[in-house]
């Protein structure tokens, strides 16, 4: 597991929908605890901000917005784990969507460089976010990989290299997914962050 420790809820709407629904946004009923699986009670929050992606109606530039992230107690093994929108990870700025998508690009064989400036981003940053994915790129496709045999994905075979299988798993798991929910699910990256708990890019060394 993660040393982040972070439950991943699902939101399909937009980041600025959740942003105003304020701190009135949590579950019905708090989750269960990711470490140990005991019962939590909501414990307060905390604000975050959110780069949203490059908009050329914006003005050309990214956008930040702060959201509010409830969080819940556990009285059992003490831990306070943040109740993150899907359209976050653990301790990245940008939305997942735009985070996807560069992974995407370069797996694809576009230069880090080029796609930091289609995107608007640092190079550094689109840097950082493709040697994490590599790092946990076999563990990504494992998890993957299993997870879309569960719902009902035929047994296939994963390519290589290990960031290009990652990606083909994620997508099958999301396919078998949505085949069996009717459609009924979040985009591919928010599925992914639920999935991983907000933690395919973890900066430890353990898998999501």
């Amino acid at each position: 597991m993660s040393a982040t420790v972070a439950i991943v809820v699902a939101w399909a709407g937009s980041v600025e929908s959740y942003q105003a629904a304020g701190r009135e946004i949590r579950p019905a009923e708090p989750p269960r605890c990711p470490r140990c699986r005991g019962t939590t009670i909501f414990w307060s929050g905390y604000e975050r901000s959110v780069r949203l992606g490059f908009d050329p109606a914006a003005g050309g530039v990214s956008r930040h917005v702060r959201i509010w992230v409830p969080r819940v107690h556990c009285p059992g093994c003490g831990a306070t784990p943040g109740l993150l929108p899907a359209f976050c990870l653990a301790r990245r700025l940008d939305e997942v969507e735009v985070i996807g998508l560069a992974l995407v690009w370069v797996v694809a064989g576009r230069p880090v460089a080029m796609v930091a400036v289609l995107l608007a981003i640092a190079r550094s940053t689109v840097r950082g976010w493709v040697a994490r994915f590599a790092y946990h790129a076999p563990g990504i496709a494992y998890r993957f990989a299993g997870l879309a045999i569960q719902w009902g994905s035929e047994v296939f075979d994963l390519g290589s290299p290990p960031a290009r299988a990652a990606l083909e798993a994620i997508g099958r798991a999301y396919g078998a997914v949505r085949g069996r929910l009717a459609g009924n699910v979040v985009t591919l990256w928010r599925f992914v962050s639920a999935v991983s708990g907000g933690a395919v890019l973890a900066t430890n060394r353990s898998p999501p």
